[in-house]
């Protein structure tokens, strides 16, 4: 008998799916930052399964579409990492090489991939490497290669921009800049879910870093973005493919070699602001001095100033280059920037004026 009620309720569910949530259900690869490695995150991973979704959560402080596109190098990450499939789980401090987008929608086969990011942007949009229009143009072109990759694999995208942040922290039009950019990439690909308008900062800054929300406020937070893609899932199609956007990032192409040092004298003109490590979001972060040329000793550099990133802060302990006075005196070896990769990923304060002409070296390591 007991055989033949599950054959009965085998048939039922097949009749009326909505009794057999898991066969209705979608399979989604959700892709996240620092933001969701708590309760964000744990809230939309435990209601999608909760809901019959079969689900994949990455999930990587200080994650960018730079750490997910497979046209980027692989990067590590120490501020924390958890994975977490239909078959297993992990939690982690160190990634040493975070999951690149292709490979996990070939490993998972989603047909949504849910992406929760951007805050960890807002230091593009204020970079003095590139002019306004290119700032816009870089973080937009990282946008459409999530879309267009999702795209390809077959899946749509569910773009989520980061929640309200603290006006002293990140400008209201530095926030409405993010908005904007990651809307009009991310409708091309699917759905945009706009966190700025349903959320608030309301924390005490430099208190608190004008950023991350409690628990209480992410879970209510993660709620409405839920109560939002409930509605959508079971209707979301995967678009075409568009077609391959010809816009590239201006970014420098360095060759590791000794060609590429400049030893110098340089005489410090100007530092950008650093007060506190409450400026900076994560343990280690960068600040741009500008450096007057007393003299280039060896290497090639033909200007009279140069633009060099110093480690002011690591595993959250303020270093020394941090109190250096302007008119300080240095002899500096140096190469570009992008020869350390994994320094272009730190938070880079830089409230010096725009100098898109003037490269950005850092010490020789």
């Amino acid at each position: 008998m007991s055989g033949f009620l599950f054959r009965c309720f085998a048939i039922l569910c097949c009749l009326l799916p909505s009794l057999c949530p898991a066969a209705s259900g979608r399979r989604i690869l959700f892709l996240g930052d620092s933001l969701s490695l708590g309760s964000f995150g744990k809230t939309i991973d435990a209601e999608l399964r909760a809901a019959g979704h079969s689900v994949t959560t990455v999930v990587t402080g200080g994650a960018t579409p730079y750490y997910w596109l497979k046209e980027f190098k692989t990067v590590s990450s120490d501020i924390g990492f958890w994975m977490k499939t239909p078959q297993s789980e992990r939690r982690v401090q160190v990634c040493k090489a975070v999951p690149k987008l292709e490979d996990l929608i070939a490993t998972h086969k989603p047909e949504v991939v849910m992406v929760q990011t951007g805050t960890n942007l807002y230091a593009n949009l204020r970079s003095k490497r590139q002019t306004p229009k290119e700032r816009v143009r870089t973080v937009e072109y990282l946008y459409d290669r999530m879309g267009q990759v999702a795209a390809a694999g077959g899946c749509t995208l569910y773009l989520i921009t980061p929640p309200d942040a603290h006006e002293q922290r990140y400008s209201r039009d530095l926030q409405n800049q993010m908005r904007g950019i990651m809307t009009k990439a991310g409708n091309r690909y699917g759905r945009v879910f706009d966190s700025y308008k349903v959320t608030r900062y309301t924390d005490p800054y430099p208190k608190e870093d004008g950023i991350h929300y409690g628990p209480q406020q992410s879970e209510e937070w993660a709620r409405k973005v839920l109560a939002d893609a409930g509605a959508w899932l079971p209707k979301a199609a995967a678009p075409r493919v568009a077609s391959t956007r010809t816009e590239t990032i201006r970014r420098a192409t360095v060759v590791k070699s000794a060609d590429n040092t400049v030893e110098a004298e340089l005489v410090l003109a100007a530092k950008s602001e650093f007060k506190a490590p409450s400026d900076i979001a994560y343990r280690n972060g960068l600040a741009i001095y500008e450096w007057q040329i007393v003299r280039v000793n060896r290497g090639a550099y033909l200007g009279k100033r140069i633009r060099i990133a110093h480690m002011v802060m690591q595993d959250r302990k303020v270093l020394q280059a941090a109190d250096w006075p302007t008119g300080k005196r240095v002899s500096l070896a140096v190469v570009p920037l992008s020869t350390y990769p994994n320094l272009e990923k730190f938070e880079t304060l830089d409230s010096l004026p725009d100098a898109p002409d003037l490269p950005i070296y850092t010490p020789r390591l």
